[in-house]
């Protein structure tokens, strides 16, 4: 996200989807986000373990979005990349380059919340969808390496 007055970026987000992700906290907790379902989406089916096909099934699709704030981010910019992240069509609840059309985290959130109204709908209810989005506020991502090389300038 740019301004008007600057064509510096006054928001910079590196995005990552994941199935699961595990995040290191104060270097000592570890704090586990998202899930595999238990039919091992991202790899088949593990014939380890026991069927679980009765049981409810979670789909689990999330971001993971490093960002960062030059001292030029407005109000606006940051709604604009607030928009950006959640309209992103980059998440699929199926196996990765299964030919599943990809959908934003907010497609997906509608959906659920629609499927979740429907009572009636034994197979929605059977198959819950868990989404998230996680921010880490990273400086470096905006910040610029000096001339030498040898530091960097934080904005």
């Amino acid at each position: 996200t740019t301004t008007s007055s600057s064509s510096t970026p006054s928001i910079r987000m590196v995005i990552q989807r994941y199935r699961q992700a595990k995040l290191l906290i104060n270097e000592t907790d570890i704090v586990t986000v998202g899930n595999i379902s238990p039919g091992g989406l991202l790899f088949g089916k593990d014939d380890d373990k026991e069927d679980t096909s009765s049981s409810k099934e979670m789909l689990s699709a999330g971001l993971l979005a490093y960002i960062s704030f030059a001292n030029t981010a407005t109000e606006k910019t940051v709604d604009q990349a607030v928009r950006t992240l959640l309209n992103l069509s980059v998440l699929t609840l199926g196996a990765w380059g299964d030919g599943s059309s990809p959908k934003s985290i907010l497609e997906l959130a509608k959906e659920e919340i629609a499927s979740s109204g429907n009572e009636s709908n034994n197979e929605a209810q059977q198959k819950k969808k868990q989404l998230s989005i996680v921010l880490v506020p990273q400086a470096n991502v905006i910040a610029k390496i000096k001339k030498t090389g040898k530091s960097i300038q934080y904005h």
